[in-house]
C-alpha cells in the first residue's frame, strides 16, 4: 500500500491505496490532524506525526491502523522522521530547551529518545544509512545557516564533518557507499 495524507490541515487522516488505485481506504482516522507517515522498512508499521496532545509528536501504528502508540510525549513539535533499516528505531529532529533542531534516536523497545547529535548549533535532514551503519544529517551554525553534511554512529559516537559548504538533504545509495546531497557550492542549489 501507499500511505498518504488527505484532508484539510488541521484535520487530516492517513489513507492507504495499492499502487494501482484499488482498495483505498482510511487507515488512521481521528479528530486531530494526522499527517506524514512512513512505511517501517518491513512494512509492518507506520510511523506518523499527530497533534493528538495538543503539539506535533511522533505516533507508531501496526500496518492495519488497528492500535495507535504515542511514541515521543516531549511537548515540543518532532518532525522528519526516519525509519532504521531494522524497523526498530526511528531518528527525528526537536528542538532543544533553547529551540534549536536536534536530532534524536528513539529505539521501540524501550520509548526513551536520546538526543544523537552534539557540536553544532543545530541538526536536521537525518538520513539512516542502508546498512544501519550511520545517520547523515545537516550540521548548521547559530543562524541555521549550513556547515556541511555530517555523520553520525547510530550509537551516538564518531561524528565526522563530511562537507564543509553549503549542503543540506543527504540521501544514501541503496549499497551505504555513497551519499547524494543539495548543495550551494557555485550560488544555486
Amino acid at each position: 500500500f501507499i500511505a498518504y495524507t488527505e484532508g484539510p490541515v488541521g484535520a487530516r487522516d492517513i489513507t492507504g491505496v495499492r499502487p494501482d488505485g484499488n482498495h483505498r481506504s482510511v487507515v488512521i482516522n481521528h479528530l486531530a490532524d494526522d499527517f506524514e507517515p512512513r512505511w517501517s522498512p518491513n512494512n509492518q508499521r507506520l510511523a506518523f506525526l499527530s497533534t493528538r496532545d495538543g503539539n506535533v509528536e511522533l505516533y507508531i501504528a501496526p500496518a492495519d491502523g488497528a492500535s495507535v502508540m504515542r511514541s515521543t510525549n516531549t511537548g515540543v513539535p518532532e518532525s522528519q522522521h526516519v525509519w532504521s533499516p531494522d524497523s526498530q528505531r526511528l531518528v527525528y529532529v526537536a528542538p532543544d530547551f533553547e529551540g534549536n533542531p536536534r536530532i534524536y534516536l528513539i529505539d521501540l523497545s524501550e520509548l526513551v529518545p536520546r538526543q544523537l547529535t552534539f557540536g553544532t548549533a543545530g541538526e536536521t535532514d537525518p538520513a539512516w544509512s542502508p546498512n544501519g551503519r550511520w545517520v547523515a544529517f545537516t550540521g548548521q551554525d547559530a543562524s541555521h545557516a549550513s556547515l556541511g553534511i555530517f555523520l553520525r554512529n547510530p550509537e551516538g559516537v564518531n561524528r565526522i564533518h563530511l562537507t564543509h559548504s553549503k549542503d543540506r538533504s543527504p540521501a544514501w545509495s541503496p549499497d551505504s557507499t555513497r551519499l547524494a546531497f543539495v548543495s550551494e557550492r557555485d550560488g544555486n542549489q
